[in-house]
């Protein structure tokens, strides 16, 4: 009997750190390098639809970005973020992109993440991840 109580505790303990380790795991955070290769591919395109996906994208992360994408989009681009035509781009040039995106970034203290959070970053990098592909065409 002491025997099964044993084995019982050990895949009881067992599946718990298990447990514990999946439900942690978070990807990696994506590099501004790729983020931003990615969004100037769609800033870029004059394809609407591949904005769209972007900013659909955008709205996965988690408050703490929302408010800073907010604050730092209002300063950068006060007339609003443009659109996606021919003779248009996504916040309207390259130097835009990268000034919102750094802003965001100073004004986002990962470490006070919550795990939550986490999982909606993990989704939005999908989503981007994705966009990607669908951007440039190939696989990425």
């Amino acid at each position: 009997m002491e025997n099964m109580y044993r084995r019982y505790f050990l895949f009881s303990f067992a599946s718990l750190l298990c447990a514990t380790s999946v439900y942690a795991q978070h990807q990696p955070y994506m590099s501004d390098a790729e983020f931003l290769s990615v969004l100037n591919c769609a800033a870029t395109s004059g394809n609407q639809a591949l904005c769209d996906q972007f900013l659909y994208c955008d709205g996965m992360l988690p408050q703490p970005y929302r408010e800073a994408y907010d604050f730092c989009t209002r300063i950068i681009t006060p007339n609003g973020i443009g659109r996606c035509t021919q003779y248009e781009q996504l916040y309207y040039s390259e130097e835009n992109r990268e000034n919102i995106n750094h802003c965001i970034e100073r004004r986002v203290d990962r470490a006070q993440l919550t795990d939550a959070q986490n999982t909606q970053v993990d989704q939005f990098q999908d989503c981007i991840r994705q966009l990607g592909r669908d951007c440039f065409g190939r696989r990425y």
